[in-house]
């Protein structure tokens, strides 16, 4: 008799309940440099999520931004909440955030092993991962990459890793100028050392037989494509990434150029490059991020003329817009900011959004591709 098929409802409960065993069990340890990194970035979150999680644990949730944070302070201090506490919510919100994604087809043949459970745990066991299977592990900032759970139904698969990321950041303030012994004038320039917890994350829709993959915003100079070979490498043994194809976005862009001029698709672009058939790129910016590229007439003549001839888009910087005529849009006030590197094959989402809205901006972009 197979297994029993497991919701997702089901494993979000299921790890609910591990993640209390596990703090029942075993309380983590942080250094103090640790804990004022995580209080800090926890004091970073939007209010509107600090007071959700408030009213998760039934804690007062009314207030201004401060308040908010120093009732977190001192539910922290008085025992009511622990620091991995802090670090599940982290954990559920930054997959979220700003962040750069790559989109994947599935592997051939269609995983049929992967369907079933029982297949996975033995699987998993065999490779020693199998602790991590609808448990999580909560890691504040390990020295590497660290794979932190791996969410699992018959449906889905989540894998999550957490790691330190070290990064300068040019802080203008903070410039000095001097003179050298030959008075000459020099200028110094400063930049701040950042420390950052970086969350890498690979779902596959079992079903579906499609993944994406979620870095989120590296430090200033930082390669992703090297995010991306340190997450393979952690997890090569039992989940060969390399047999996941990577989709080419590209054609995305031209797409949602072709939507807007349609007056469809709810999308709107501010800059767009379209690449000839011999490497040559033609590209236009509207005057304003608010204003669309569309409605001069020579840019628009030139631009269809290039994209519909062979043109494939090497860059589409667009904004997903409210659109009431389409349910599954979840996109109510505001709009979406979506940059499409098609040169690289990375779709950058650039500022932090709900889940749903990401996965909507995903599903968007697939479509299109």
């Amino acid at each position: 008799m197979g297994a029993p098929k497991v919701t997702r409802k089901f494993v979000h409960t299921l790890l609910r309940k591990t993640r209390r065993r596990a703090k029942a069990l075993k309380a983590q340890t942080y250094s103090s440099d640790e804990i004022e990194l995580l209080l800090t970035y926890v004091a970073d979150l939007r209010k509107d999520i600090l007071q959700k999680f408030l009213g998760d644990q039934d804690l007062p949730r009314s207030g201004n931004k401060a308040d908010v944070v120093t009732r977190v302070q001192q539910a922290v201090d008085k025992g009511t909440l622990s620091y991995d506490d802090l670090i599940e919510l982290l954990d559920e919100v930054e997959p979220w955030s700003k962040q750069h994604m790559f989109l994947y087809g599935g592997t051939t043949p269609s995983p049929t092993n992967w369907r079933d459970a029982n297949w996975v745990s033995t699987h998993l066991k065999a490779n020693r991962v199998y602790k991590y299977l609808n448990q999580h592990t909560p890691l504040l900032l390990p020295p590497s990459l660290r794979l932190s759970t791996i969410e699992y139904d018959a449906d889905h698969m989540r894998v999550v890793a957490v790691e330190r990321r070290v990064g300068y950041e040019r802080d203008e303030d903070l410039d000095d100028s001097t003179e050298d012994q030959d008075g000459e004038e020099v200028e110094l320039r400063a930049y701040v050392r950042r420390v950052t917890r970086g969350l890498i994350a690979f779902e596959w829709d079992l079903q579906a037989n499609v993944a994406f993959l979620q870095v989120t915003q590296l430090p200033t100079h930082a390669r992703y494509q090297e995010a991306i070979t340190r997450f393979a490498s952690l997890v090569e043994d039992w989940l060969p990434l390399a047999t996941f194809p990577q989709i080419d976005i590209r054609p995305a862009i031209a797409e949602f150029h072709r939507l807007e001029q349609l007056g469809q698709g709810a999308v709107r672009s501010h800059s767009i490059e379209i690449a000839t058939p011999d490497g040559r790129r033609l590209g236009g910016v509207s005057a304003s991020a608010e204003q669309s590229l569309l409605g001069n007439t020579h840019i628009d003549t030139a631009l269809e003329a290039v994209r519909d001839d062979g043109g494939v888009g090497h860059l589409g910087n667009f904004y997903l817009l409210p659109d009431v005529s389409d349910h599954s849009n979840p996109i109510k006030d505001g709009e979406v900011h979506v940059v499409l590197l098609g040169n690289r094959g990375r779709i950058n989402l650039m500022t932090p959004q709900t889940e749903d809205v990401v996965r909507y901006a995903l599903r968007r972009i697939r479509e299109a591709c």
